[in-house]
C-alpha cells in the first residue's frame, strides 16, 4: 500500500485532533503545575488553591497519557509500521489485583484528605488512581464477557470521548440552560416580588466573603423551597439525562460506516462512558473536600458505573438500529438508559437537599423530598448493585450471541 493511499481524511482528522488536544492538555498540565508549586511555597496562600492547581495539573497529565496511544499508532501507520497494541498481557488479571488494592488506597486517601499540609501534594495523584482502577476493571470485565478482540479502534474512541464529547456536551448544556434562564427572566419581568428577591440574592452572594459557611447560610432558605428543588430535579434528572445519553456515545457515530455488531456497539459505548465518567469525576475532585472526601469518592464510583453502563446500552442500541434496522429497540434502549440515569440523579440530588429540609412537614412536598432524601443512600446503593449485575449479564449475553461473528473492528488501521 502506498503512503498516499493511507493518508485519508479520517487519518488526518485523528492526527489533528490528537495533536491539538495533546498540546492543550500539556500546556494546562505544565502551567498549573508551575502556579501550584509557586503558591505552595508562597506565604499567605491558602492550601485549597494549591490543591486545586495541582489537581488540575495531574488530571491534565493523565489525560495527555490517554491520547498518546492513538497518536503513536496513527504516526506508525503513516510510516508503514505495525501499530502497537498498548494492552499488556493478562490485563484483566492486573486490573483485578489493582482493584483488590483499592481499599488500602482509599484508606490512605481518607487520611490525607484530613491533613491539609499533605493533601495538596499527595492526594491529587492518589484520587486519580481511585477513579481509574474501578473503571479499568469494569472495562476489562466487559471486554472479557463480550469475547471481544481488543483493537486500536478503542484508542480512537478514547480520544474522541476525551476531547470532542465533553466540548459538545458543555456547549449544548450551556445553550439549554441559557435558554431556560432567558425564559425564566422573561417570566420574572412581570413578577416584581420575584425580581426583588433575585436582586437581593445576587447582592448577598456577590458581597459574601469566601467562606463556605456564610454562603451556605445565604443559600439555605432557597434550598428549602419546593419550587427550587423541583426546578433542579427537572433539569438534572430530566433534561440532563436526555441530552447526555444522546451525546456521550458521540464517538460511535464515526464508526457507523463499519456496521458495528451489537456486541461492538456495546463495547465502544462502554469505553466512551468510562472516559466520560473519568473526566466528570476528576473535575469533581479538584477542590479540597475534607471530611466529605470519602462520600464524594464513593458517589463518583457509582456515577462512573452509571455512565459506563448507560453509554454501553445506547451504543448497543445504535449498532442494532444501524446494522440490523432495529430502530424500535434502539429507541427503547435509549429511553431505558435515560430512565436509569434520571433515577440516579434524582436520588443523588434529594440526598444532597435532605439536610436543608424539615422532615416533620410530611404532608407537604418539602416533607416528601426530605423523606425520599433519607432513603436515598439505600436506593443508590441498591441501584449500584443492580447496575453492576445488569452490566455483567448484558455483556455476557451479547458475548454469547455474537461469539461466532468476527468483529468488524479487528481490521482497524
Amino acid at each position: 500500500m502506498t503512503r498516499s493511499a493511507k493518508i485519508t481524511f479520517y487519518t488526518v482528522g485523528k492526527l489533528l485532533l490528537g495533536g491539538i488536544g495533546l498540546l492543550m492538555l500539556l500546556t494546562t498540565a505544565v502551567s498549573t503545575l508551575g502556579f501550584g508549586l509557586l503558591s505552595a511555597f508562597s506565604e499567605g496562600v491558602e492550601s485549597g488553591g494549591t490543591f486545586s492547581l495541582l489537581a488540575l495539573s495531574w488530571n491534565a497529565g493523565v489525560l495527555c497519557l490517554l491520547l498518546i496511544p492513538m497518536l503513536v499508532n496513527v504516526i506508525l501507520g503513516l510510516l508503514d509500521k505495525q501499530p502497537l497494541s498498548w494492552r499488556p498481557r493478562q490485563s484483566f488479571k492486573f486490573a483485578t489485583i489493582a482493584l483488590l488494592l483499592w481499599p488500602l488506597l482509599f484508606w490512605l486517601g481518607k487520611m490525607l484528605a484530613e491533613q491539609a499540609t499533605l493533601a495538596w501534594a499527595l492526594l491529587p495523584p492518589l484520587q486519580i488512581l481511585l477513579i481509574i482502577i474501578p473503571l479499568w476493571w469494569l472495562v476489562e470485565t466487559g471486554m472479557r464477557f463480550l469475547n471481544m478482540q481488543r483493537t486500536n479502534t478503542e484508542w480512537s474512541v478514547v480520544s474522541v470521548s476525551l476531547l470532542v464529547t465533553p466540548t459538545v456536551m458543555i456547549f449544548v448544556e450551556i445553550l439549554f440552560v441559557g435558554l431556560a434562564l432567558a425564559g425564566f427572566l422573561v417570566w420574572a419581568i412581570g413578577q416584581p416580588a420575584v425580581l426583588a428577591s433575585l436582586e437581593q440574592f445576587s447582592l448577598r452572594i456577590m458581597n459574601a466573603p469566601n467562606d463556605p459557611e456564610i454562603v451556605e447560610r445565604i443559600l439555605t432558605p432557597y434550598l428549602q423551597k419546593t419550587g427550587v428543588i423541583s426546578a433542579v430535579l427537572v433539569m438534572a434528572a430530566g433534561v440532563i439525562p436526555l441530552l447526555e445519553e444522546i451525546f456521550k456515545p458521540l464517538a460511535l457515530w464515526f464508526l457507523i460506516p463499519r456496521k458495528l455488531s451489537p456486541r461492538e456497539g456495546f463495547a465502544m459505548g462502554m469505553v466512551s462512558g468510562a472516559i466520560f465518567g473519568l473526566i466528570e469525576s476528576l473535575g469533581n475532585l479538584t477542590t479540597p473536600l475534607g471530611e466529605l472526601w470519602p462520600t464524594v469518592v464513593f458517589g463518583r464510583l457509582g456515577t462512573c458505573l452509571l455512565h459506563t453502563l448507560t453509554t454501553a446500552l445506547v451504543g448497543w442500541g445504535i449498532a442494532s438500529a444501524w446494522t440490523h434496522r432495529r430502530v424500535l429497540r434502539s429507541i427503547l434502549i435509549y429511553l431505558g438508559a435515560v430512565a436509569l440515569h434520571a433515577i440516579w440523579n434524582a436520588f443523588a440530588l434529594l440526598m444532597g437537599f435532605s439536610p436543608f429540609l424539615d422532615p416533620s412537614t410530611t404532608v407537604s412536598a418539602s416533607g416528601l423530598f426530605s423523606e425520599l432524601g433519607q432513603f436515598a443512600p439505600f436506593v443508590l446503593g441498591a441501584l449500584a448493585v443492580f447496575m453492576l449485575f445488569f452490566f455483567m449479564m448484558r455483556s455476557r449475553s451479547l458475548g454469547w450471541e455474537d461469539l461466532n461473528t468476527p468483529p468488524v473492528l479487528a481490521a482497524d488501521e
